[in-house]
């Protein structure tokens, strides 16, 4: 790093520190407002109960089942097969699937 790339640097750090301890945060002031927060947690609560109690449950089969007109997959089994070498020569190799 050059010499004014540090300076940069150390400069960006000591404004970003400065800022950081002079900022500060109101208090949280909560006086007289819970009923009003646990009354919108309660309407919401019961709203959403709601839609969840009038969805129609689905009593299918899992998603990992094979279908009924599919066929399950067959096995693998090894094979060979004809290869060629950088020359064109021709040789056999087998091939098993993973």
């Amino acid at each position: 790093m050059s010499v004014l790339q540090k300076t940069v640097s150390a400069g960006l750090i000591a404004t970003t520190l400065a800022i950081a301890s002079v900022a500060t945060s109101a208090p949280a002031a909560a006086h007289g407002r819970f009923w009003g927060g646990f009354a919108a947690g309660a309407v919401g609560g019961l709203i959403g109960g709601a839609l969840a109690a009038g969805s129609q449950p689905y009593y299918g089969r899992p998603v990992y089942y094979y279908p009924d007109y599919l066929p399950p997959p067959r096995p693998r089994y090894c094979h060979m097969e004809w290869r060629h070498d950088y020359w064109g020569r021709g040789y056999r190799v087998e091939v098993c699937p993973r």
